[in-house]
């Protein structure tokens, strides 16, 4: 019988019980199954019941025995209010004269490979550079959204661009680029360099995005991983990213573009180097 006492009281019959052993022990039914001694589980339990229930147990009684039990619970830990869904995030124009650049990366750890998506949009929403990469080896997701902000620095960096903001759904990488700490992740060396190229931009800021104001990017990024695509477009639109501009009014001349490289595509060497 002591056995059985000393597991009611340290929570160890009851699963709420468990986590709130003051709670069991001081309710109306734990001061009455205190005393009750049985020498199985399972008699400890019938027994508990005809102490609570008077000795008479039927359904009735189960089912008043069950609704005390979670009016103790309940008195307890009150049901709280609902969370309130928030307003669905959608992609923004830059200040006047600025560029925004939206990077992303998708990662298949079945095939331990991944891909990064990048768009870049002027103050009208224009798409003015794409570029999808695919990355055969691929050390974890993290690294897959480290990849997207350094291939973006470097496209800056090489066009031109100093004035623009950069966006991510990934808010980690964010705060890794936004603070002075040395990262010691697998990916630390890929963020190093990004806070290398970030010395020779002047007028840059970073800013964290929900997915869905983050789309473009996510579906050049998720066509890479799937389809190996390997582009870069400059003052155009794919045709693979049209319906998604369309969609978050990026885009005001739908139709721009096509699948095939551009004739302003960069010298892949230019891009590949700094991948080695």
């Amino acid at each position: 019988m002591a056995q059985w006492v000393l597991m009611i009281n340290t929570g160890g019959v009851c699963g709420i019980a468990r986590y709130h052993p003051s709670f069991w022990a001081l309710s109306e039914l734990g001061r009455k199954a205190y005393r009750v001694g049985a020498t199985s589980l399972v008699d400890w339990i019938k027994n508990v019941v005809d102490a609570c229930m008077n000795g008479v147990f039927n359904a009735t009684n189960a089912a008043e025995w069950a609704v005390k039990f979670l009016h103790d619970y309940q008195q307890v830990h009150p049901i709280g209010q609902s969370k309130s869904r928030r307003a669905t995030a959608k992609w923004r124009n830059p200040p006047s004269g600025r560029l925004k650049v939206n990077v992303d990366g998708s990662y298949r750890p079945e095939f331990g490979d991944g891909g990064i998506g990048i768009v870049v949009r002027d103050d009208h929403g224009t798409c003015v550079a794409a570029m999808a990469r695919y990355f055969p080896k691929v050390l974890s997701a993290f690294h897959m959204e480290a990849e997207p902000f350094k291939a973006g620095l470097l496209l800056a960096i090489y066009q031109g661009w100093d004035g623009f903001e950069l966006e991510s759904d990934c808010s980690l990488m964010v705060a890794a680029l936004n603070q002075n700490m040395e990262d010691r992740s697998d990916v630390g060396r890929i963020i190093d360099d990004c806070k290398s190229y970030l010395t020779s931009l002047h007028s840059i800021q970073i800013t964290h995005v929900f997915r869905e104001a983050n789309g473009v990017a996510h579906r050049l990024a998720h066509l890479a991983s799937s389809a190996y695509l390997d582009d870069v477009w400059l003052d155009e639109a794919p045709v693979i990213i049209q319906d998604v501009l369309y969609e978050n009014y990026c885009n005001l001349n739908r139709g721009q573009g096509s699948m095939s490289p551009s004739r302003y595509v960069l010298n892949s060497n230019i891009i590949s180097q700094a991948w080695g």
